[in-house]
Parts: C-alpha cells; sequence; structure tokens
C-alpha cells in the first residue's frame, strides 16, 4: 500500500491545482482531502499520477505528462525548507552513500517496494524497482530532479525495463 507517495505528490504541486484538478482527484482517484486515510492501493497512486499529469501537463504523451510530474514534485520539494536542507546534507555527504539507501526511502512510500541499486561505477547507478505502477516515468523524473538538485553534470535518467510492473533504471553523469 502507498503511504506517504500519494500526499507528498499532491502536496509539492498543491499551489497549481485548480478546483477542477480537486474534483477530478476525488472522483477519478478516490481522493478525498477531508477523510485521511493511512494508506492506499497502488490503483489509486497510479489514478492521481495519471489527473495531475493530465491536468498540469496538457497535450503531452503520457509518459512525458509523467516525467515533468516527477521533475517537478522533487524540485518543488528541494525549494522547501527542509528539501533544500536535505539536498545540501547530499551533496556534502556524496550521491553515492545517499543512494545505497534508497531501498529503505522507496520503501517509506511503498510496503511492498523492493528496490535493489547496483552501483555500477563512481558516476552510475541501476535500479530496479518491483512495483512502480503504470506510470514509470514519473520515479524517472524524480531521479533525474533529485540529481541536478545534487548538481550533477551531463546526466542521464533511463528507463532500461518495464514490464508493467517492475522497472529498471540507469543514472549516469559526467561529473559532480
Amino acid at each position: 500500500m502507498y503511504r506517504e507517495g500519494i500526499s507528498t505528490t499532491i502536496d509539492t504541486v498543491r499551489a497549481r491545482l485548480t478546483p477542477r484538478t480537486w474534483e477530478r482527484l476525488k472522483t477519478e482517484a478516490g481522493i478525498d482531502e477531508k477523510v485521511s486515510k493511512p494508506s492506499y492501493p497502488i490503483a489509486t497512486f497510479d489514478n492521481v499520477t495519471r489527473v495531475l499529469a493530465d491536468e498540469l501537463f496538457p497535450g503531452r504523451s503520457i509518459e512525458d505528462a509523467s516525467f515533468q510530474l516527477g521533475l517537478l514534485a522533487l524540485k518543488t520539494y528541494g525549494d522547501t525548507v527542509m528539501g533544500g536542507a536535505l539536498f545540501a546534507v547530499i551533496r556534502l555527504l556524496g550521491p553515492l552513500r545517499i543512494v545505497k539507501r534508497l531501498p529503505s526511502t522507496f520503501r517509506q512510500f511503498n510496503n511492498y517496494a523492493d528496490v535493489k541499486v547496483e552501483i555500477t561505477s563512481e558516476r552510475s547507478w541501476e535500479l530496479d524497482h518491483n512495483e512502480v505502477g503504470l506510470y514509470p516515468h514519473l520515479i524517472r523524473g524524480n531521479m533525474q530532479s533529485a540529481g541536478e538538485l545534487f548538481g550533477w553534470k551531463g546526466l542521464k535518467v533511463e528507463l532500461t525495463s518495464y514490464d508493467g510492473h517492475r522497472a529498471r533504471y540507469r543514472v549516469s553523469w559526467e561529473s559532480p
């Protein structure tokens, strides 16, 4: 079940949400701000992603719109006081030390997450995630935005495989 992921995603784009978007989130995704739920099924997360991608990035393919949503959500979080402080600490510690902790980070948002990270060089790593839902480019956008916030130059985030549930990503960059 998804826990924090839905509310975190909504919170990062809240200022851009219109009454129409809120209505769609309620009717198409089952999100009601008046009713707090401790967790949601992945289908709800998929529906939230679809509605937000459609509303915030109209006219784009779902792949591009969900990627843009992932970029926006993490960039917006990075612009907060807490996010800015977190990314500053990560830059000091070095990215690969943090990357190794990604499996536990993903489990905070989805208790079914089985995430594996393989460091392939000092400037590249691969992530295998068992359940990314219908929109794997959302996570690709999150990782792209994170790398940019870390200051990685020549960053490239690729979706190397996706079977409808499990996705594998390759992240590489030229310089810190």
